[in-house]
């Protein structure tokens, strides 16, 4: 286990905030510190790898600077959210950072909480979904900027963990973020494509694009359990989830079909497959279906099967569909739903 932190640029920012919290000057200096910190530029090399899919950026200094200002950056971000499914005004309040200044005594308050969490015992509540074998190494970024996401990036060769913090952040919804996305590390770490190598190229294709489940499972892992609520400290995420988790079925269907596209060969080009693949993930509000569905296929696994059959299955993610299937039946019967089964071509096609 390796864990390191740069806390460069959410100290700068504060100092910044700081300053103008106590209507002292902004030097030239103030801003290159913040600029040509390790943790912002950083974060900008994530804006530029994900710009041609994202289409937006926060790290643009002049922007950033704006923002920091509290000169508004407001319909820039709102635009970027209706784009992606996220269209209630109080949703899209929710996702954006307006007026920082106002905010500096909590984003203090914040930064002290995040360097208390004892972040040994949260490697090990990560670890307890995860394979034995699944390492952590990464590190991890507070950082203060316009949107309020977290997220993992791969920068110089290594999974790193940018940790968004926001005034009104709890303790609790601190570690739920870090299980999830240090999750996604654990994760990353025990998937080898290559060991999927005898596939068809299309069934290989059709792994990969099962690891977008790995939100489903990241989602298990946070609640810390399959009988406590994934959005448990996120009142908007909570009742948005209570709504999308209905449409269960209707979300399964949009994923299958897209895998069976996927196997019948029926996208013209990747650029096409990315674009649904990624609706996917983005569509009900921003906790997409890959989200509610990898959670409930996960849930179901464990609940009839037991947790070690399910880390199996993220060991190997040739097992994820037929374990399913076999457990859903003594699921459905248990709980009185009517869930519905994976295509017998998805299971076929990762045989032996």
């Amino acid at each position: 286990m390796s864990v390191n932190f740069i806390y460069d640029q959410v100290e700068c920012v504060l100092k910044i905030l700081g300053k103008m919290h106590n209507n002292e000057a902004i030097t030239q200096s103030d801003w290159e510190d913040l600029f040509l910190s390790k943790g912002y530029q950083w974060l900008a090399k994530r804006d530029d790898d994900m710009y041609e899919k994202l289409k937006i950026k926060e790290t643009n200094e002049s922007d950033f600077k704006s923002f920091l200002l509290g000169e508004g950056q407001v319909s820039k971000y709102e635009n970027f959210l209706r784009s992606h499914g996220i269209s209630k005004s109080s949703d899209i309040e929710s996702f954006i950072l307006e007026r920082p200044l106002k905010d500096y005594e909590n984003f203090l308050r914040a930064y002290k909480l995040f360097k208390s969490i004892d972040i040994e015992r949260i490697i090990l509540d990560t670890k307890n979904y995860l394979p034995k074998d699944a390492k952590i190494e990464t590190y991890i970024i507070p950082v203060i900027k316009p949107l309020n996401n977290s997220f993992v990036h791969t920068i110089e060769n290594t999974l790193v963990l940018f940790l968004n913090l926001t005034p009104d952040i709890s303790k609790e919804k601190m570690e739920n973020t870090l299980i999830h996305e240090l999750h996604h590390i654990g994760f990353a770490n025990v998937h080898k494509p290559e060991k999927y190598k005898y596939l068809s190229k299309q069934a290989q294709m059709l792994i990969e694009w099962t690891t977008a489940f790995a939100e489903g499972f990241a989602m298990l892992a946070a609640a810390r359990g399959p009988d406590n609520h994934p959005n448990k400290y996120y009142k908007i995420q909570k009742e948005l989830w209570d709504v999308n988790i209905k449409r269960f079925n209707e979300d399964f269907s949009k994923i299958e079909d897209f895998l069976l596209k996927i196997l019948n060969e029926e996208f013209p080009d990747n650029e096409e497959l990315y674009k649904e693949g990624f609706e996917l993930m983005t569509n009900n509000g921003g906790q997409g279906s890959w989200y509610t569905v990898g959670w409930k296929v996960s849930v179901v696994i464990e609940k009839v099967e037991g947790k070690e059959r399910l880390l199996e299955c993220m060991s190997d993610l040739t097992k994820l569909y037929s374990t399913y299937n076999e457990a859903v039946i003594t699921y459905n019967k248990k709980y009185n739903e009517e869930l519905k089964s994976w295509s017998q071509k998805i299971i076929d096609a990762l045989k032996m």
